[in-house]
């Protein structure tokens, strides 16, 4: 997957968590959970096939200035973003009958402005590298 058609997927990713919070809130939780297992599975997909491969690349090489510091702090929040989210999806997918997935509301409360953090983050690298 090309980095142009990266970008596109996680501007996609956003507006899938902005419509997965609002589910939650409208006590919708079985499309919440829904919308969450397809956004880190895709967000998944682009890390492995994207992002990763980039990241070895610049920290690998030389970058500009603390551009390299930057790439590592994004790529290290990014990872425990994705490791996070896919540890309360899996765990929703398995207990999804119980109703357990509100003990990690206090992680998801906090997880939800961190990924919009590294999105942000990862648009900047896009535009910093790309454009």
């Amino acid at each position: 997957m090309s980095p142009d058609i990266n970008i596109l997927v996680q501007i996609g990713i956003l507006i899938g968590l902005y419509v997965a919070v609002f589910s939650d809130r409208r006590h919708k939780f079985d499309a919440h959970g829904a919308f969450m297992l397809v956004i880190v599975a895709f967000n998944l997909g682009s890390i492995v096939g994207v992002m990763l491969p980039s990241a070895v690349r610049l920290l690998t090489g030389v970058s500009p200035g603390g551009f390299t510091a930057f790439v590592a702090v994004h790529s290290l929040v990014g990872v425990a973003v994705e490791v996070v989210g896919a540890y309360v999806v899996v765990d929703w997918v398995y207990r999804r009958t119980t109703g357990a997935c509100s003990k990690f509301a206090p992680w998801m409360r906090r997880l939800a402005p961190l990924w919009v953090l590294v999105s942000m983050s990862g648009a900047y690298m896009y535009y910093i590298l790309y454009l």
